[in-house]
Protein backbone atom coordinates (compact mmCIF):
# COMPACT_ATOMS: atom_id res chain seq x y z
CA UNK A 1 0.00 0.00 0.00
CA UNK A 2 1.10 3.17 -0.98
CA UNK A 3 0.52 6.97 0.81
CA UNK A 4 1.15 10.82 0.46
CA UNK A 5 1.46 12.19 3.75
CA UNK A 6 3.55 14.70 5.50
CA UNK A 7 7.16 13.86 5.83
CA UNK A 8 8.05 13.69 9.95
CA UNK A 9 11.07 15.31 11.31
CA UNK A 10 12.74 12.40 11.80
CA UNK A 11 12.81 11.49 8.50
CA UNK A 12 15.53 14.33 7.41
CA UNK A 13 18.25 11.59 7.09
CA UNK A 14 15.88 10.09 4.29
CA UNK A 15 14.89 13.41 2.86
CA UNK A 16 18.30 14.23 2.23
CA UNK A 17 19.04 10.01 0.66
CA UNK A 18 16.09 10.60 -1.52
CA UNK A 19 17.41 13.77 -3.11
CA UNK A 20 21.07 12.81 -3.42
CA UNK A 21 20.24 9.66 -5.21
CA UNK A 22 17.63 11.38 -7.21
CA UNK A 23 20.02 14.16 -8.40
CA UNK A 24 22.78 12.40 -9.83
CA UNK A 25 20.30 11.66 -12.29
CA UNK A 26 20.93 15.25 -13.52
CA UNK A 27 24.98 14.89 -13.50
CA UNK A 28 25.87 16.73 -16.64
CA UNK A 29 22.45 18.06 -17.28
CA UNK A 30 22.65 20.47 -14.04
CA UNK A 31 24.86 23.47 -15.02
CA UNK A 32 28.28 22.44 -13.54
CA UNK A 33 28.57 25.89 -11.06
CA UNK A 34 25.35 24.84 -9.42
CA UNK A 35 26.29 20.86 -9.30
CA UNK A 36 27.28 20.27 -5.79
CA UNK A 37 28.38 17.27 -3.78
CA UNK A 38 26.25 16.36 -1.77
CA UNK A 39 23.62 18.29 -4.01
CA UNK A 40 21.86 18.73 -1.22
CA UNK A 41 23.26 18.73 2.31
CA UNK A 42 21.57 18.62 6.06
CA UNK A 43 22.37 22.84 6.47
CA UNK A 44 20.62 23.56 2.95
CA UNK A 45 17.80 21.37 4.00
CA UNK A 46 17.02 22.26 7.49
CA UNK A 47 17.39 26.11 5.76
CA UNK A 48 14.78 25.47 3.68
CA UNK A 49 12.54 23.77 6.32
CA UNK A 50 13.26 26.67 8.31
CA UNK A 51 11.99 29.27 5.57
CA UNK A 52 8.97 27.42 5.36
CA UNK A 53 9.44 24.41 3.21
CA UNK A 54 7.07 21.67 4.16
CA UNK A 55 8.27 18.09 3.13
CA UNK A 56 5.74 15.33 1.40
CA UNK A 57 6.14 12.05 1.25
CA UNK A 58 5.38 8.74 -0.82
CA UNK A 59 5.53 5.99 1.42
CA UNK A 60 5.59 2.52 -0.33
CA UNK A 61 5.46 -0.80 1.36
CA UNK A 62 7.00 1.23 4.79
CA UNK A 63 9.49 3.16 2.81
CA UNK A 64 9.68 7.00 1.99
CA UNK A 65 10.30 6.53 -1.93
CA UNK A 66 9.58 9.81 -2.89
CA UNK A 67 9.72 13.88 -1.46
CA UNK A 68 8.36 16.78 -2.59
CA UNK A 69 8.84 20.20 -0.63
CA UNK A 70 6.60 22.72 -1.03
CA UNK A 71 6.34 26.47 0.16
CA UNK A 72 3.54 29.10 0.53
CA UNK A 73 4.12 32.13 -0.77
CA UNK A 74 1.47 35.27 -1.25
CA UNK A 75 -1.04 33.69 -3.24
CA UNK A 76 0.63 30.41 -4.41
CA UNK A 77 2.44 27.62 -3.25
CA UNK A 78 5.75 26.67 -4.77
CA UNK A 79 6.87 23.40 -5.73
CA UNK A 80 10.64 23.46 -4.22
CA UNK A 81 12.10 20.25 -4.54
CA UNK A 82 10.43 17.29 -6.37
CA UNK A 83 12.63 13.70 -5.80
CA UNK A 84 12.35 10.13 -6.66
CA UNK A 85 14.60 7.19 -5.75
CA UNK A 86 16.17 6.24 -8.63
CA UNK A 87 14.55 2.66 -8.64
CA UNK A 88 10.90 3.78 -8.53
CA UNK A 89 11.27 6.92 -11.30
CA UNK A 90 9.29 6.87 -14.06
CA UNK A 91 6.20 5.14 -11.80
CA UNK A 92 4.22 7.71 -11.86
CA UNK A 93 5.26 8.75 -8.31
CA UNK A 94 6.07 12.13 -9.21
CA UNK A 95 2.83 12.33 -10.98
CA UNK A 96 1.47 11.20 -7.80
CA UNK A 97 3.00 13.76 -5.28
CA UNK A 98 1.78 16.55 -7.39
CA UNK A 99 -1.32 14.99 -6.94
CA UNK A 100 -1.26 16.98 -3.42
CA UNK A 101 -3.87 19.35 -4.13
CA UNK A 102 -6.36 16.90 -4.49
CA UNK A 103 -5.62 15.57 -0.62
CA UNK A 104 -4.42 18.93 0.56
CA UNK A 105 -7.22 22.01 -0.32
CA UNK A 106 -4.98 24.67 0.86
CA UNK A 107 -2.48 23.51 -2.13
CA UNK A 108 -4.87 24.78 -4.69
CA UNK A 109 -2.63 26.66 -6.95
CA UNK A 110 0.16 24.77 -7.73
CA UNK A 111 3.58 26.67 -9.39
CA UNK A 112 7.16 24.91 -10.17
CA UNK A 113 10.04 26.42 -8.72
CA UNK A 114 13.62 25.43 -10.11
CA UNK A 115 16.50 27.65 -8.43
CA UNK A 116 18.75 25.09 -9.77
CA UNK A 117 17.01 23.73 -13.44
CA UNK A 118 15.81 20.72 -11.77
CA UNK A 119 12.18 20.89 -11.54
CA UNK A 120 9.93 17.84 -11.32
CA UNK A 121 11.72 14.70 -11.44
CA UNK A 122 11.38 12.41 -14.35
CA UNK A 123 13.25 11.02 -16.93
CA UNK A 124 17.08 12.49 -17.14
CA UNK A 125 17.22 11.94 -21.06
CA UNK A 126 13.79 13.51 -20.99
CA UNK A 127 14.88 16.95 -19.12
CA UNK A 128 18.11 16.77 -20.81
CA UNK A 129 16.07 17.86 -24.29
CA UNK A 130 13.59 20.18 -21.93
CA UNK A 131 17.09 22.15 -20.99
CA UNK A 132 18.29 22.86 -24.78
Amino acid sequence: MSSIRPCRDEERTDILAIVNAAAEAYRGVIPADRWREPYMDRPELDGAIAEGVAFWGYESGGALIGVMGIQPVDDVDLIRHAYVLPGNQRLGIGRADSALDLKSPQLSSLRLDSDRALGIIGDADARRRSLT
